[in-house]
């Protein structure tokens, strides 16, 4: 195992099995099988999927202070290391340190933070959720990908997806959320801890992801795009593809907020729906249904208000795109 001072761990262990590639079509034998905080997130669900789920549960709870090495010197060593004893070699380390501590809230969080373990303590009942959920919340965590299409989250339910999003790490700074199928109840407890004063994330991306109902996908827009216009909003970069967070029905908010923002210097990436409302050959009025699948054959998750003629709460004019890039210098549209 490998620390850093911001808690990126690479964990291993001997497995024997199968990796899948590129969707099936390349499959590799492998005898160890690792957790990479903070590592490629392209192949993470594949390789993350055959880590022990016993193991990763247990490791929740680690202590490393009370970890055992194979030779009494060596365990010495290992803890006057990690509590940044030097010098002394007869100098016994400390029962109790902060950077254990620390360390114990990075490799717990590590575990935690998993895909296998999220949804591996989701189905082993409350107790082991709360503690996962504790350890993700305390954790150390810099970056993660909430892909529910990729990966098995899509076997959460909506209450649990809430719980998770209201726990995401203190620390956390990127967050990537993918096909997430469990519409206003997820959106509104991420959007919650968003406006959490301790949060401290920089980059938020949401993708393919539909709050559906007459009017949740928009209201739910106003309560993200509010969050831009906050003195302590800490967002450098936002990218919001295929969703219905941000049409034509609550633009206005979204040009205000930008133009009060002082955060963003990086990006604000958007990808609108207008595309698709050729393909769409429903005509009820008010009605609501799924998007139409892109070029891949993927289409956004959660059903969307279509009034007729148009999805309002995903897609915008020409004018209202460039009353965006006039208050946005990063703003790219796509």
């Amino acid at each position: 195992m490998e620390s850093e001072s911001e808690g990126i761990l690479a964990v291993y262990t001997t497995k024997e099995h199968t990796l899948s590639l590129h969707r099936g079509l390349i499959k590799q034998k492998r005898r160890a099988v690792g957790l990479v905080d903070g590592g490629v997130t392209n192949d993470a669900p594949g390789r993350e999927d055959h880590f022990p789920i016993d193991k990763i549960l247990n490791s929740v709870e680690v202590e490393i202070e009370k970890a055992n090495a194979s030779m009494k010197e060596d365990e010495r060593n290992i803890k006057k290391a990690i509590a940044g004893i030097q010098g002394n070699e007869n100098e016994e380390p400390p029962e109790t340190h902060e950077n254990y501590d620390k360390l114990n809230r990075a490799v717990r969080g590590a575990f935690a933070s998993s895909i296998p373990c999220i949804v591996g303590a989701f189905k082993n009942g409350t107790e082991i959720w709360d503690r996962v959920l504790s350890a993700i919340y305390n954790g150390m965590t810099k970056s993660m990908t909430l892909d529910f299409a990729r990966t098995k989250l899509s076997d959460l339910n909506g209450e649990a997806c809430a719980d998770l999003f209201r726990h995401l790490p203190k620390g956390l700074e990127e967050l990537n959320i993918g096909h997430c199928p469990f519409q206003r109840i997820a959106m509104d407890a991420l959007i919650d801890w968003l406006e959490n004063p301790d949060t401290n994330l920089k980059k938020l991306h949401i993708r393919s992801t539909c709050i559906g109902g007459s009017s949740d996908g928009m209201e739910c827009g106003i309560r993200l795009a509010k969050i831009l216009a906050r003195d302590d909003c800490q967002l450098e970069g936002m990218a919001l593809s295929r969703t219905d967070l941000i049409g034509s029905r609550n633009v206005n908010v979204w040009i205000n907020s930008l133009h009060q923002n002082q955060s963003l210097q990086d990006y604000f990436n958007l990808e609108v729906m207008n595309s698709l409302v050729q393909q769409v050959e429903e005509t009820d009025i008010n009605a609501l249904m799924d998007p139409p699948k892109n070029r891949w054959g993927v289409g956004s998750v959660g059903k969307i208000n279509w009034n007729g003629s148009t999805f309002p709460d995903a897609t915008l004019s020409e004018a209202e795109m460039e009353q965006l890039q006039t208050v946005s210098t990063v703003f790219h549209p796509k």
